[in-house]
């Protein structure tokens, strides 16, 4: 089984003005993921049914399955621009069969999907996490290490940090692709939601060790995140943030006489 870090679950940016690569791990329902025949295609819609981007996509044969990367030059911004939901309309073949898959992403002002969270990051928190990592790697296939399974909590941690930090922008009037955040605290928020995941992965009841860990890691990283204070954007592209809304909003105002 192939460790994958690039999970369909997690939403994926590119950086405007830039060139990013997404990716996309093919899998079939019975079979999980799967190695393709032929040559992967791809469009990318932005607001209607016409495409802004058509092309093959790259497919990568990696221990007997495949991974599909798209290669995308955000460099117009005319073209590319600060929204979410992008959508890669990806075609492929397995088994005599063709499939069509599509991958949400972001086009944003500074990504931060690679937080660069390793091992060490556990262990600096707690100092037996590598061991628990090692056995859930090990049961989750073979060959996995300890390693691999962080790299894959930090990825789903930061899919459900992404929610926060969406529903911060959303309640205050903000918007996300505009975001200029504290990547050093952003990243101690992930890495307590992941250690959190690592507890809760282990299973048990509500009066478990690991399920009374999970909670204590996940009320950890909630605080963190609190930390960060107000969120800040960029409204002009200069990718200082500064105090302007980079989306619309309304304000009521009332007459007092």
């Amino acid at each position: 089984m192939t460790f994958a870090a690039e999970l369909d679950d997690v939403r994926q940016q590119i950086r405007q003005e830039g060139t990013t690569t997404i990716r996309f791990w093919p899998s079939v329902a019975g079979s999980g993921n799967v190695l393709i025949t032929g040559t992967p295609t791809f469009s990318i819609l932005k607001d209607t049914t016409t495409a802004i981007s058509t092309g093959n996509a790259t497919a990568t044969t990696v221990d007997g399955i495949t991974k599909i990367s798209i290669s995308i030059d955000a460099s117009d911004k005319t073209v590319w621009e600060l929204r979410e939901n992008y959508a890669a309309i990806i075609t492929w073949a397995h088994g005599g069969e063709t499939h069509v898959s599509t991958v949400r992403f972001d086009c944003v002002l500074e990504p931060v999907t690679d937080l660069n969270i390793t091992l060490n990051d556990f262990i600096e928190e707690v100092v037996d996490m590598d061991e628990r990592l090692e056995r859930q790697a090990a049961i989750q296939a073979a060959g996995r290490t300890a390693e691999q399974a962080a790299s894959l909590l930090a990825v789903k941690a930061w899919g459900d940090v992404r929610r926060w930090l969406k529903a911060n922008a959303e309640s205050t009037g903000g918007f996300l692709p505009r975001l200029i955040i504290d990547r050093e605290g952003l990243r101690r928020v992930v890495i307590a939601r992941a250690i959190s995941r690592a507890y809760r992965a282990d299973g048990g009841g509500p009066d478990s060790e690991s399920y009374l860990l999970h909670e204590d890691w996940l009320i950890e990283s909630q605080a963190r995140f609190k930390e960060l204070g107000p969120l800040a954007y960029d409204s002009n592209e200069d990718r200082i943030e500064d105090s302007t809304i980079g989306s619309w909003a309304t304000v009521r105002t009332r007459r007092t006489w």
